[in-house]
């Protein structure tokens, strides 16, 4: 999985714990952040969407996602 290889990539080389990735291509952008060791949320948008924002809104929707996965 491409989280999992990330997460790794960023403790090899000792930048601490990987939480958040965005991928960016011409027609959309992808935010993926962890929850936890076994989940993760995705959001994907058109590239001209606000990336902030989507930022914020998993920021704070994790902690309530978390809950009710565990």
């Amino acid at each position: 999985m491409v989280l999992g290889s990330i997460k790794r990539a960023a403790e090899s080389l000792a930048a601490g714990q990987a939480h958040e990735v965005a991928i960016g291509t011409d027609k959309m952008i992808t935010l993926i952040r962890t929850l936890g060791d076994t989940y993760f949320l995705a959001l994907t948008m058109r590239p001209d969407g606000n990336l902030g924002k989507g930022r914020f809104l998993m920021r704070t929707a994790a902690p309530k996602l978390i809950a009710e996965l565990t």
